[in-house]
C-alpha cells in the first residue's frame, strides 16, 4: 500500500538541500513507490485467491517486527521504543491496522488503478482532519486543491460506482482512506513527543497482536506459491518503507509527495499487464485532476516556506 506523503511546512533548515541530494531523494522515492506499487500487485493476487486482507497483514507483521527489533538492539538503541502514551499508540495502532487489512481486502473488488486513487483521497481527508483536530488554518488555496482531489476520485469512482459487485470494494477502501487519515494526524501528534522508531514499532506491534487475534476466523489455507509471494510481500514492504524513509531525509516532503503519484503509472501497468485491465477514460481524467492537485499544492507550499524564510 503505498502511503500518500502530506506535505508538512518545511523549516528553514530542510530547504538548505543542495541538487544532488534532491536528485538521490528523488530516486529513493521512484524506487520505494515501485517496490510498494509490486507489493500491492501480489496481495492482489492473493486476495484472488481467497487470502484474506487480515492474514497478509498478520503475516507480514510477523516479518517486519523482528527485523524492526534487531535493527534496534544491533545499533544499541532499543530504549527508543519505549512510549509515553500507551494508550494513544493503541488508539493509533487499530485505526492503522485496518487501513492496510481494508485496503487489501478492496483489491479483491477493484483494479489496482481505482484503488490507488481512492486511497490518495486521504491526503484531503487528512488535511480537513488537520484543520479539525489540530486547529490548523486550511485556506483558499487548500480548500480549492482538496475539491479539485475529490472531483477527481469522484471522476473515477462515479461512472463504476452502479456496478454492484465493485461498491463493496469502493466502501472498504474509502473507509480505509479515512482509517489511514487518522492513523497520519496521530503520528503527527505523537511524534512531539516519542520518536519515529516507537511509533513504527508500536504500530506494528498493535497490528500484529489484533491480526494475530483475528486469524483463527480468518485464516485460509495457503500452498507454497503463496507462502513465498506472502514472504516476497513482506520484504518488499519493508525495503518499500525504508526507501521512503531515505528519500524523505535527502529532499523534501513537497518534492517527494508529486513522485508519490508514480503510483498511479505502476497501477495501471500493472492491470494492463497481469489483471488484463485498461484504464478508463475517467480513470485518466481522474488521475490527470488529482496529479494536478498535487502538483499545484506542492507548489504553492514551497512557496509559502520561501516567504517565510524571507521574513526569518
Amino acid at each position: 500500500m503505498v502511503t500518500p506523503a502530506v506535505t508538512p511546512v518545511v523549516t528553514p533548515a530542510r530547504r538548505r538541500i543542495d541538487r544532488h541530494d534532491w536528485q538521490r531523494g528523488g530516486v529513493y522515492a521512484i524506487v520505494g513507490v515501485a517496490l510498494l506499487c509490486t507489493m500491492d500487485m501480489l496481495a492482489k493476487l492473493l486476495v484472488q485467491t481467497g487470502v484474506s486482507g487480515v492474514q497478509i497483514v498478520a503475516l507480514r507483521t510477523f516479518v517486519i517486527l523482528p527485523l524492526l527489533l534487531g535493527m534496534q538492539l544491533v545499533r544499541g538503541r532499543v530504549g527508543e521504543l519505549r512510549t509515553r502514551r500507551p494508550m494513544a499508540h493503541l488508539a493509533r495502532g487499530l485505526v492503522g491496522t485496518a487501513a492496510p487489512v481494508l485496503f487489501f481486502t478492496g483489491l479483491a473488488f477493484v483494479s489496482l488503478a481505482h484503488a490507488t486513487i481512492i486511497f490518495f483521497s486521504s491526503v484531503f481527508l487528512a488535511t480537513i482532519l488537520a484543520m479539525l483536530l489540530l486547529g490548523e488554518r486550511t485556506g483558499v488555496h487548500r480548500w480549492s486543491a482538496i475539491l479539485v482531489g475529490f472531483a477527481g476520485v469522484w471522476l473515477v469512482v462515479g461512472p463504476a460506482g452502479s456496478d454492484g459487485e465493485k461498491l463493496p470494494g469502493y466502501a472498504l477502501l474509502a473507509v480505509g482512506a479515512l482509517c489511514y487519515s487518522l492513523y497520519f494526524i496521530s503520528g503527527r501528534v505523537l511524534a512531539r513527543e516519542d520518536s519515529a522508531e516507537s511509533l513504527v514499532f508500536s504500530y506494528n506491534l498493535i497490528a500484529g497482536v489484533v491480526t494475530l487475534a483475528l486469524l483463527p476466523w480468518l485464516w485460509v489455507a495457503m500452498d507454497a506459491q503463496a507462502l513465498l509471494l506472502l514472504l516476497v510481500l513482506s520484504l518488499l514492504a519493508l525495503l518499500g518503507h525504508l526507501a521512503m524513509t531515505q528519500a524523505f531525509r535527502h529532499a523534501e516532503a513537497s518534492y517527494i509527495a508529486v513522485l508519490d503519484y508514480t503510483a498511479l503509472l505502476w497501477a495501471v501497468v500493472f492491470d494492463a499487464l497481469v489483471f488484463d485491465g485498461l484504464p478508463t477514460w475517467s480513470t485518466v481524467a481522474g488521475a490527470a485532476l488529482i496529479i494536478g492537485r498535487s502538483l499545484y499544492m506542492s507548489t504553492a507550499e514551497r512557496r509559502h516556506a520561501a516567504k517565510l524564510i524571507g521574513t526569518t
